[in-house]
C-alpha cells in the first residue's frame, strides 16, 4: 500500500497511469507459486515479450479463458464456512459482510466498500448507545459476581440490588443508562424477585472508563429516583472520573 501510494503520489507530476491492485491477479500469482514480490517482475518482462512479439498467437484467444484462470484462482478465496461461524460468534459482523457481498455484487467495488464502512460505524455507534447491561449475583462458594440471567445458579442478596454497566457513560449512552438502572429498580419492587424490598442499589462500574458531565447527571437522577424509594445508591469500581 504504501509504494502503490507513493508510486501514484510521485506519477501525479508526470501525468502517468495510476498504479492499482488487483485480487484477481493477486491470487493468480500466489497460485502460480511465486515466493517473493519479484516474482511481478518476471511476469512483467513476460508480459512486454508477449505484447511486442507474440500478439498473434494470442489474436485468437478466447476471452472466457483469462476468466476462467481468474475464477480458478479467486474461488479459493471464497470461504463460505466462516457464513456459520459468524452466525454463532457474532451476527452483527456477518451482517456487515452480508452487506458488502450483495452491495458489490450490485453497484461495484466502491459503493460496497463504502456501505460496508456505513453498517459498521452504524453497528459501532448503536452497541455504544446501547450497552450490555445486567443484574448480577454471587456465585456459590465465592465472591465472584456474574449475571443472574447467565448463570442461574448466582445468587443476589436480600435488599441488594447490583446493577453493572459495560460501557463508558456519556451523552450518547447517558439516557440508556438512566432508563435501565431506573427500569430494573421498577421491575425487582414489582415483581416475585422483590424480597421484601430494596435497602442498597449498588452500581459496578468497573467498565465505565470514562463518564462524562451528562453521564454523571443521569448517575444524580438514579441516585435521586432511589431515594425517593427509601433506597441507598453505591457507586463501585470507577477507574476514571472526569
Amino acid at each position: 500500500m504504501i509504494a502503490c501510494g507513493s508510486a501514484n503520489l510521485i506519477g501525479s507530476f508526470f501525468g502517468c497511469y495510476p498504479l492499482t491492485a488487483s485480487i484477481g491477479r493477486s491470487a493468480v500469482n500466489s497460485n502460480a507459486g511465486s515466493k517473493s514480490p519479484f516474482a511481478v517482475v518476471i511476469a512483467s518482462c513476460f508480459m512486454m515479450i508477449a505484447l511486442s512479439s507474440m500478439t498473434a498467437v494470442f489474436q485468437y484467444f478466447p476471452p472466457c479463458a483469462l476468466g476462467v484462470i481468474v475464477l480458478s484462482a479467486v474461488l479459493p478465496l471464497l470461504d463460505f464456512r466462516i457464513i456459520p461461524l459468524l452466525w454463532r460468534l457474532s451476527k452483527f459482523d456477518l451482517l456487515t459482510m452480508a452487506v458488502a457481498f450483495l452491495v458489490t455484487l450490485l453497484f461495484g467495488v466502491q459503493i460496497g466498500i463504502v456501505a460496508a464502512v456505513g453498517v459498521s460505524i452504524f453497528i459501532t455507534l448503536m452497541m455504544a448507545a446501547r450497552p450490555h447491561t445486567a443484574r448480577l449475583g454471587r456465585l456459590p462458594g465465592s465472591v465472584v459476581y456474574r449475571s443472574v440471567a447467565t448463570y442461574t445458579d448466582a445468587v443476589t442478596a436480600p435488599g441488594v440490588l447490583v446493577y453493572r454497566f459495560d460501557a463508558q457513560i456519556f451523552y450518547g449512552n447517558a439516557g440508556y443508562f438512566r432508563v435501565s438502572a431506573i427500569r430494573l429498580v421498577n421491575e425487582v419492587l414489582s415483581g416475585p424477585l422483590s424480597e421484601g424490598g430494596i435497602r442498597a442499589l449498588v452500581l459496578d462500574c468497573a467498565s465505565v472508563t470514562m463518564i462524562d458531565a451528562t453521564g454523571v447527571q443521569a448517575l444524580r437522577d438514579v441516585a435521586v429516583y432511589a431515594a425517593k424509594r427509601n433506597i441507598g445508591t453505591c457507586l463501585f469500581g470507577f477507574w476514571v472520573l472526569g
